[in-house]
C-alpha cells in the first residue's frame, strides 16, 4: 500500500519543520478522509508553523461542529473546488450528487466564523471552461478573492480521456479575456501550469506558478509514499512539456514552462 501510516506522518511533519519549512498544507486525494487529520494539524500548530492550510472538497464542513474542530485545532487556511457555477455542472464533475450545495454551505459556515482564509480553485475543461466568467462571478459573490485555475494534467485518469476533457488552448483564451472584468476583481488568482500567453498582460493580480515554486511549503499528502514538497506531482515539466514555434520570441519563454507534449499531440501547435 502506498498510504502512509500516522506515524511516519507526524516525522515528516517534525521533520520539514526543523528543515526550516514554515507552512504546511495538506492535500491528497482528500485529506478529511484521513481520520488522524486533526491530530496532525494540531500537531503543526504546537510545532510553530504559522501557516496551516488544506485542500479539501470541503463537503465535511457542511457541518458547523466539524468547521469549529478544525479551527480549534488550528487550521488557517482551506483551498476548495468550484468546477462549475451550477450544481448540475458540479455535480457532473465530482460524480457526487448534492456536492455543490454541501461545498457551499461548508463555505458559508466558514465565512460566518471567521480566521480561515478561504480560496477557491477551478480546472477548466470542456465541460465547464465556458463558465469561467460566472464561476468567478459566485466566488466573488461568496466574499472570496482569491481563486485559481489548474491545467488539466495529462496524468491518470485524466491522460485516458485527455482529448476529450481538455479545454483547447484557443478557446479558453478567448473566455479569459471575456471575463477579465470580473477576474481583475479578485485580489489574487494563482495559475498553475498554463502557458503565459493566454493571459492579458494587463490582468496585475496573477501568480504563475510552475511546479517546485512553492516555497517554504510542506505538501503533506496522506496516500503518497514520498512528501512532494512544492513538486508537480506525477510529471517533470521539462520532460513532459515543449516549446511551439509561437514560443520561440516570446518574452516569457524560459519562465514559462510551454505546453504539455499530450495537448500538442492531440491538437498540433495551431
Amino acid at each position: 500500500s502506498k498510504t502512509k501510516n500516522r506515524e511516519d506522518i507526524l516525522k515528516e511533519i517534525t521533520e520539514k519543520k526543523r528543515e526550516g519549512y514554515k507552512t504546511i498544507h495538506f492535500t491528497g486525494g482528500e485529506p478529511t478522509c484521513n481520520k488522524h487529520l486533526l491530530e496532525f494539524i494540531s500537531v503543526s500548530k504546537d510545532l510553530g508553523y504559522y501557516r496551516i492550510e488544506m485542500s479539501s472538497n470541503a463537503r465535511c464542513f457542511k457541518d458547523r461542529r466539524v468547521v469549529d474542530e478544525f479551527i480549534d485545532a488550528g487550521l488557517t487556511g482551506l483551498t476548495t473546488s468550484f468546477h462549475g457555477d451550477t450544481a448540475k455542472i458540479h455535480d457532473s464533475v465530482t460524480r457526487i450528487p448534492g456536492s455543490f450545495n454541501e461545498t457551499i454551505t461548508a463555505l458559508e459556515n466558514f465565512l460566518s466564523i471567521g480566521g480561515v482564509e478561504l480560496s477557491a480553485a477551478t480546472v477548466p475543461m470542456t465541460i465547464n471552461y465556458n463558465k469561467l466568467k460566472k464561476i468567478a462571478d459566485l466566488t466573488l459573490k461568496l466574499g472570496i478573492d482569491k481563486w485559481s485555475l489548474l491545467d488539466l494534467k495529462p496524468v491518470g485518469r485524466a491522460a485516458k480521456a485527455y482529448q476529450k476533457l481538455v479545454a483547447k488552448k484557443a478557446d479558453l483564451a478567448k473566455e479569459i479575456a471575456r471575463g477579465y472584468r470580473t477576474f481583475s476583481q479578485f485580489g489574487y488568482i494563482g495559475v498553475f501550469d498554463y502557458n503565459w500567453c493566454l493571459f492579458p498582460k494587463e490582468l496585475n493580480n496573477l501568480f504563475f506558478l510552475q511546479g517546485g515554486e512553492i516555497k517554504e511549503n510542506c505538501i503533506i499528502d496522506p496516500k503518497m509514499e514520498r512528501p512532494d514538497i512544492g513538486d508537480t506531482v506525477g510529471l517533470n515539466e521539462d520532460e513532459s512539456k515543449t516549446y511551439t514555434p509561437i514560443c520561440q520570441d516570446c518574452e516569457f519563454k524560459g519562465r514559462c514552462k510551454g505546453v504539455w507534449k499530450a495537448y500538442v499531440k492531440a491538437f498540433g501547435i495551431n
